[in-house]
């Protein structure tokens, strides 16, 4: 289990890296890199997760549990594309990937400190 955690916690932080290069890259070239890297990040982090969330559950759970997962990560990206959108709208794209990558970075901090915690409870 430790190696699925020390590999959730690389992918998390790939994925603000990403988000922060495209915000300051100016050369397309160089944009569609941390395009790439955020992309597999995200795949990464999604997968291992996912694995890591079914070895936890018991079985007669899982199905509900990886519903509630597929809900959480599927069903909320709509909400946040609106409230995304709202936010570039008012203070630009650039000031909302840093905002967004800034945040990325400390919840998944402060989740992957947590989490060991709650795992060993």
């Amino acid at each position: 289990m430790k190696e699925k955690q020390t590999h959730i916690f690389k992918a998390s932080l790939l994925f603000p890296v990403g988000l922060l290069g495209i915000a300051f890259s100016k050369n397309i070239y160089i944009a569609m890199a941390f395009a790439f890297l955020l992309g597999f990040a995200f795949v990464n982090f999604f997968t291992v997760s996912n694995s890591f969330i079914q070895h936890q559950t018991e079985q007669r759970l899982k199905g509900r549990i990886m519903s509630f997962f597929s809900f959480v990560f599927l069903g909320f990206t709509p909400i946040g594309n609106i409230f995304a959108g709202i936010l570039v709208d008012h203070l630009g794209i650039k000031t909302v990937l840093i905002i967004y990558s800034f945040l990325c970075l400390l919840l998944g901090t402060l989740f992957l400190r947590i989490l060991p915690r709650k795992l060993s409870n």
